[in-house]
């Protein structure tokens, strides 16, 4: 049995929206350079555009052509996009500023246009702390930042953004030369396009770190848990008092299901995270660790002493030397054992009451090696027993070579409701090989060639070019 891509959940036919995409991605290439010489600069930080293609031989694109794009890569066997970006970062910390983003993708494949929002939003910042409102391409977790990770299990880089409002630290805050901690909570909104229509998102974390005092020398240990909610929508519990239970973890009132009365109100899904890191002159080394939890048998002793389902991260990354090698990766993740609990498994990603389950605009929120079945009525079910490999590798050469390297191996057992045969688990292999090509004045050129292959799967080789311009950066 091969899984299918997420080819169910429907387009948007917005044809006239791309069009005056592109339109103003014309405007902004010729007058951006204008505000440039002109000395407004100031006003935007950083801007590029760029588009590509990607061809494929089977009947959807490898994995790592489209994994961990925010949505912006088709899942299709060709397609066509042109990308749009640009927007102003915040000043130093000790006074207030403003920043914003705008990143949008128009995408075309299989006859029907898209147009996929990476950044839209607009904030506020004053010494360590920002607020910000819209949709924003963010990185969670103490996994490695690269786009060689494979992902963080609750929230990767997979699904486009979601429109949120968040009240966060702008990066870890010092309490002590030796103790800082990173926050983070958001408000968001779903789209209609689900079982329960107008849901709202939940999301926070907090990490600490202990170490040096100095931040680029020295041991490093972190610890935190970050914890993502859907609640509310049509027909359920949506006021604020409803709110203050989703943040706090309680169970619902008499309005609610009795399900969400015995546990916690709304679709709760989360990790507890640990790492240890060790930044000396020349290398980095850092180990993470991601442990799952979704009521609170996952939440004894914070995951340490029962690591049911979890996530491990080996890093190594390269801060001197202008040549060679500059990162190592390797992941392993699984998520088989479902809480330990042989007579009621934890269903991750998956809800009796939120059947879209964590899902956005085609694409799953949380680590992309679970896939979805996709359901005409938005019931839609993770294939969520996965045990998977995955390892990368990115080289520094010379600007016309610069490659990043990527390969997983993945077994699908399917749902933890719905397993798969023995003989139809899914094995996956993927390889990718991805150069960047610099040429003056800002050009360069991406090329990628990703193959995909294995047991009960579809074999497709895919080629992708893309072509960028930076013109602030």
């Amino acid at each position: 049995m091969c899984i299918s891509a997420n080819k169910g959940y429907a387009y948007n036919k917005i044809s006239h929206q791309v069009k005056a995409f592109f339109f103003l991605w014309v405007i902004l290439v010729v007058s951006i350079p204008d505000a440039k010489s002109a000395g407004k600069s100031e006003l935007i930080t950083y801007a590029d555009f760029s588009t590509g293609a990607v061809i494929s031989s089977g009947d959807e694109a490898p994995f790592w052509m489209w994994a961990n794009t925010y949505g912006r890569k088709s899942y299709e066997k060709r397609s066509a996009y042109t990308r749009l970006r640009f927007g102003k970062e915040d000043g130093p910390s000790g006074h207030l500023d403003w920043f914003f983003g705008f990143d949008a993708t128009g995408r075309t494949d299989s006859g029907q246009d898209d147009l996929i929002w990476s950044d839209l939003y607009f904030g506020l910042s004053y010494a360590d702390f920002q607020i910000y409102a819209g949709k924003k391409a963010e990185f969670f977790g103490l996994i490695d930042p690269s786009m060689l990770s494979a992902g963080s299990v609750v929230y990767s880089r997979n699904a486009p953004p979601y429109t949120k409002i968040v009240i966060s630290t702008k990066d870890y805050v010092n309490v002590l030369d030796w103790f800082a901690f990173q926050a983070y909570l958001a408000h968001g909104w779903l789209d209609d396009d689900r079982y329960v229509k107008d849901a709202y998102l939940h999301q926070k974390y907090l990490y600490l770190r202990i170490g040096n005092a100095n931040p680029d020398r020295g041991f490093f240990l972190y610890a935190g848990f970050h914890d993502i909610a859907l609640w509310g929508g049509e027909g359920m519990p949506s006021e604020l008092s409803d709110f203050w239970r989703v943040f706090f973890g309680q169970g619902g009132g008499e309005d609610a299901s009795s399900s969400d009365q015995i546990n916690a109100l709304g679709d709760h899904f989360g990790v507890f995270e640990y790492a240890l890191k060790v930044k000396t002159r020349d290398w980095d080394y850092n180990v993470s660790y991601q442990t799952i939890f979704e009521d609170s048998s996952g939440m004894k002793w914070l995951g340490l002493l029962s690591p049911d389902d979890y996530m491990i991260g080996f890093y190594l990354m390269r801060n001197r030397g202008r040549n060679g090698l500059r990162n190592i990766v390797v992941e392993y993740l699984d998520t088989r054992d479902h809480g330990g609990k042989p007579r009621e498994p934890d269903n991750y990603f998956d809800n009796g009451i939120y059947r879209s389950g964590w899902f956005h605009d085609g694409y799953a929120v949380g680590h992309p090696f679970i896939r979805f079945l996709v359901a005409d009525d938005n019931d839609h079910m993770p294939y969520n027993r996965v045990r998977g490999v995955s390892f990368g590798m990115s080289f520094q050469i010379s600007r016309l070579v610069n490659p990043l390297v990527r390969a997983s191996y993945v077994e699908n057992y399917g749902n933890v409701g719905v397993p798969f045969p023995d003989d139809e688990v899914v094995r996956l292999y993927s390889f990718d090989v991805t150069n960047t090509t610099y040429f003056s004045n800002g050009w360069s050129l991406v090329e990628q060639v990703a193959l995909d292959t294995g047991e009960n799967a579809s074999t497709s080789f895919g080629f992708g070019l893309t072509v960028k311009k930076t013109i602030f950066d």
